[in-house]
């Protein structure tokens, strides 16, 4: 089968070498010129970790693991630490905490000769037909495909094209996460600082040769263009 996957993060990916070892001819498309690589540490755990381990990608997920549980310490607005994880919290083989860089580097080495990724190309107009899925590619391109996997996150388009609105499944939670890099962060003893307070929370995941910013806050939906980072 032709099979067309939307999106190259770690679904699309994972996606292509289990189809791909199929036998199946794959291309995978992703609008950003690059892998997606930003964002939080993934948590591999049940399930994941046979399937994992039967994509052949567990011994390496296990060489990258992180444990940031452990250096967890929650401070009041002075930085004096009020709270700490027990120390056995996460130490669990069934729980694998990896890097999002590390994972979508490891799954895109082991896409198999059948897989073509394509970026700067994304999916524009989709026409489910008798015999195959006609697409229109937002460079103008047309193909067929007998097959299109929907795997561009949460606001899909492929989701979007298929069935209607985002807006119809989408359940916000009632707050918001957002990551920044701290390229310039030290740690200094307390590697991990968390400040919490009502609605909100603020704190450092460091991790490798890398520190994020975590912000958290409650709020209900705001009405905003996702893909204006300024916004």
């Amino acid at each position: 089968m032709r099979i067309l996957v939307s999106g190259a993060g770690v679904a699309g990916l994972s996606a292509a070498i289990d189809l791909g070892a199929d036998g199946h001819d794959v291309t995978v498309v992703e609008r950003a010129d690059h892998l997606r690589v930003n964002g939080s540490p993934i948590d591999i755990r049940g399930d994941s970790i046979s399937v994992a381990d039967k994509m052949g990608v567990l011994v390496e997920i296990r060489e990258r693991r992180i444990d940031m549980t452990e250096r967890v310490q929650f401070v009041d607005r002075d930085g004096t630490v009020v709270a700490e994880l027990p120390e056995d919290i996460g130490d669990s083989s069934d729980d694998i905490e990896i890097p999002r860089e590390d994972l979508t580097k490891i799954l895109h080495n082991h896409l198999g000769p059948s897989v073509q990724l394509r970026f700067r190309e994304s999916v524009s107009a989709i026409d489910d037909g008798d015999r195959g899925v006609d697409v229109r590619f937002t460079s103008g391109a047309v193909d067929r495909y007998d097959l299109v996997v929907g795997a561009d996150g949460m606001h899909s388009t492929v989701r979007r094209l298929t069935f209607g609105p985002e807006q119809r499944f989408l359940h916000h939670l009632g707050f918001y996460v957002a990551l920044a890099d701290l390229p310039d962060y030290s740690a200094s003893g307390r590697t991990n600082p968390m400040y919490s307070f009502p609605g909100h929370l603020a704190g450092i995941a460091a991790y490798h040769d890398k520190a994020l910013a975590v912000l958290i806050f409650r709020s209900p939906w705001i009405d905003y263009d996702y893909h204006d980072l300024a916004a």
